[in-house]
């Protein structure tokens, strides 16, 4: 399983938290830098140009080719994907952005976690299954688009919105996120039952789709 990381980067505490978990339920966990290699270090504040997420979707898809070919892999490769992860996990779900970038889809399922969705990609379909966690007080990436999406590509089954959860809910800590492009800087609260609840339902999903 790739992990996708936010428009910060990388988060240590976070994306150990998630790796342990991935591995407690049998999975290797794959962390995916997409920024610093770039000479990148943030795109909160340029979202579309510095990396984009279709940009990060092609890594997941170049990543998920080279996790295949390890001795420690199955061909089953899933991707988590978080805020601007998560948008790169959609644009890797898409089924146009597939057919333009890849070709051929080599990930099997994928989960989005507090995406800014671009209902754009309503007419499109889904070329792998998703599944979407959204929160209700999500002041950066507001829920109710992805819920249309979600709801145009036929995964409503798939869809969980957590009414009182703030954009990076899973994560250890509360705090003021990085700047957005209208220099905002958004409320980050973390809430231990959501993540709890969203983790299980994301380990039902792999075991689902990977196993």
């Amino acid at each position: 399983v790739i992990l996708l990381h936010g428009c910060s980067g990388p988060d240590r505490l976070h994306m150990a938290a998630w790796a342990e978990s991935l591995n407690g339920w049998g999975y290797n966990a794959v962390v995916l830098n997409s920024l610093s290699p770039r000479g990148v270090y943030q795109v909160c504040s340029q979202p579309f140009s510095a990396v984009s997420p279709e940009q990060r979707s092609v890594d997941a898809h170049d990543t998920a080719k080279w996790v295949i070919q390890q001795p420690w892999a199955t061909d089953k490769v899933g991707i988590v994907g978080f805020s601007h992860g998560a948008m790169a996990a959609v644009a890797a779900t898409a089924k146009s952005y597939v057919e333009r970038n890849y070709g051929k889809q080599v990930i099997s399922a994928a989960v989005a976690f507090y995406p800014a969705c671009d209902n754009n990609l309503a007419i499109d379909k889904p070329a792998n299954p998703i599944q979407f966690h959204v929160a209700g007080r999500d002041t950066w990436s507001p829920p109710s688009p992805c819920k249309d999406l979600a709801k145009s590509w036929g995964v409503l089954d798939t869809f969980y919105w957590y009414d009182n959860a703030t954009h990076g809910f899973d994560l250890p800590y509360h705090t003021l996120g990085n700047p957005d492009a209208n220099g905002i800087r958004h409320r980050i609260d973390f809430d231990a039952e959501y993540t709890a609840l969203a983790k299980k339902r994301t380990k039902e999903f792999f075991d689902k789709h990977l196993r």
